[in-house]
């Protein structure tokens, strides 16, 4: 600097002491306001760059609270277009379920009047037969009643036999021993009041409930002075047959099937 003042004093401009020292001072108040400026933008840049950042986080909320907002209104608006037919199906179903439960009230009310009602009469019945007195011992009927169970209790073995052995009857009540069940059987019966009359094929036989397999060996006089005789039928029942006469032949010859082998 001192080069070029010497180079301007030299080539005629002379400057005074004083110019030079207000030049000088006008140059370096000029650089360090200069520099301020520039500091002050530097901060200034920083400043603004930071709350740019701020306001683009702050606009990135704003995105889902504005969608959740939306949502809100949406589903604030499908519930309250729903909410009257829902309340509807709620009224008509809760009114379903009073009627149900006043029926079954209803029922059971009846049910137990009836009740109450059947244990009167049966309390009445009760008292009416307490002081009665006992119905007469019927040997006859007693006889006739034992005589058919122990029938049908070989006819039910006969089945299980048949069943057992390709649908053939037995030939013989031996066969068929076994298979007999021994509960509730009156001690005084025995096979030998009995005899087989169709020892053929059970899917032979036409009509089982009128075709005779079992019957009672001898007939037996009955009080009127007719006689009775048991019989047990293919389809496993038992009955007692009465003639004024003891000819049994005319109504066994209506319930009996000879098999096609005899």
């Amino acid at each position: 600097m001192l080069l070029g003042l010497a180079r301007r004093l030299h080539g005629g401009n002379i400057l005074t002491l004083f110019e030079i020292m207000n030049l000088t001072k006008l140059r370096i108040a000029t650089a360090a306001v200069l520099a301020g400026m520039a500091a002050g933008l530097v901060l200034l840049f920083q400043s603004n760059a930071k709350l740019e950042k701020e306001n683009q986080a702050l606009r990135e909320q704003l995105v889902p609270l504005e969608q959740l907002r939306a949502d809100n209104e949406r589903l604030a608006g499908m519930k309250t277009s729903a909410d009257k037919p829902a309340d509807q199906k709620q009224l008509n179903e809760l009114l379903r379920l009073r009627g149900e439960v006043t029926g079954l009230k209803r029922q059971l009310a009846e049910s137990a009047k009836l009740r109450e009602q059947e244990q009167r009469a049966l309390a009445r019945q009760q008292e009416a037969t307490k002081d009665a007195a006992p119905e007469p011992a019927n040997p006859e009927r007693e006889l006739a009643i034992s005589k058919m169970n122990y029938g049908k209790k070989w006819m039910l073995a006969f089945i299980m036999y048949a069943d057992q052995h390709q649908g053939q009857f037995p030939a013989s009540f031996d066969q068929a021993t076994t298979l007999l069940s021994n509960t509730d059987i009156d001690a005084r019966r025995n096979p030998g009041e009995l005899e087989i009359v169709y020892q053929g094929s059970v899917s032979a036989v036409t009509n089982p409930a009128n075709t005779i397999v079992i019957r009672g060996r001898q007939p037996w006089q009955t009080a009127d002075g007719g006689w009775a005789n048991d019989y047990s039928f293919a389809d496993g029942h038992g009955e007692i047959h009465k003639t004024p006469d003891g000819n049994f032949e005319p109504w066994e010859k209506q319930h009996m099937q000879v098999p096609a082998a005899q």
